[in-house]
C-alpha cells in the first residue's frame, strides 16, 4: 500500500480551550491508525503548543505542522514567526496555500524564500499549487494541489482532472507525493485517495470536527 499524507488545515479556528477535548475525540473516533498513513495537523500559530502536548498524550501518530513560515530568519522582523521557532513544535509547514496568495499577496519569490527557510530548519514543507504550472521551488517533496473553485464550496475538482494534473506535477518538478485539497468530505476522499498519482489530501473545514476528520482517514 502507497504511503498516504492526510493533513488537517484548521486556518484561523479553535481555541486554547477547544484543543484537548478535539483530540480526546480524534483518538476515540480514529481507534487503530493505518500504518500507511502519515497524519498531520496544522493549527494556528498560539495552537502549536497545546496541540503538540495534546497529540503526545492522546494521539502520539498525530505529527505537528504550521500554517506558515517567516522568509525571514530569527531578528527584528515584529509580526513574523521564524523557522527556528516553528520547529520547536512542528515537523511540517504549508506555504503557498491560495490565501496565502490571494490575501497576502505572496508571489514565487516570497513563497521560494519561505521554502528555503523551512529546508533550513529542517521543516518538510507542504507546498500548494493552484494549476499544473505553478513554480514549485527545488527540493520540495511534497505538493497539494488545491484548484481554487473546490476550496470551501462544497464543489470539489473532477476527479480526472485531478489526475492528469498531479501526474504533470510529478513529471515536472521532481515532486514524490501529490496531495488533493478542496472540499473534502468522508464521502468523496477515495475517490481522490485512489487515483495513481494522488498520495493524500489537504483537509480545511471538515478537520475541524474531530469525528468528521477521522472518518475521513478511515475512508482514504
Amino acid at each position: 500500500m502507497k504511503k498516504q499524507f492526510i493533513i488537517a488545515n484548521w486556518k484561523s479556528h479553535k481555541l486554547p480551550s477547544e484543543i484537548e477535548d478535539w483530540f480526546v475525540n480524534f483518538a476515540r473516533f480514529i481507534g487503530v491508525k493505518n500504518e500507511s498513513q502519515e497524519i498531520i495537523v496544522c493549527p494556528p500559530f498560539p495552537l502549536l503548543d497545546a496541540c503538540l502536548s495534546a497529540a503526545k498524550k492522546h494521539t502520539p501518530f498525530v505529527q505537528i505542522g504550521a500554517q506558515n513560515i517567516s522568509r525571514f530568519p530569527e531578528g527584528a522582523y515584529t509580526g513574523e514567526v521564524a523557522g527556528k521557532l516553528i520547529k520547536s513544535f512542528a515537523t511540517h509547514v504549508i506555504i503557498g496555500h491560495s490565501e496565502r496568495r490571494h490575501y497576502f499577496n505572496e508571489d514565487d519569490k516570497i513563497l521560494s524564500e519561505k521554502v528555503l527557510a523551512a529546508q533550513a530548519n529542517m521543516l518538510t514543507p507542504v507546498f500548494c499549487t493552484l494549476q499544473a504550472d505553478d513554480p514549485i521551488p527545488l527540493g520540495v517533496e511534497i505538493a497539494a494541489y488545491e484548484p481554487t473553485t473546490a476550496i470551501g464550496t462544497g464543489q470539489p475538482a473532477d476527479p480526472q482532472e485531478v489526475e492528469g494534473i498531479a501526474r504533470s506535477i510529478k513529471a515536472k518538478n521532481g515532486v514524490s507525493y501529490v496531495l488533493y485539497g478542496g472540499s473534502v468530505a468522508p464521502q468523496n476522499v477515495s475517490t481522490y485517495t485512489g487515483l495513481p498519482s494522488i498520495d493524500g489530501v489537504l483537509v480545511g473545514g471538515a478537520s475541524l470536527d474531530p469525528q468528521e476528520f477521522a472518518q475521513i482517514i478511515q475512508h482514504a
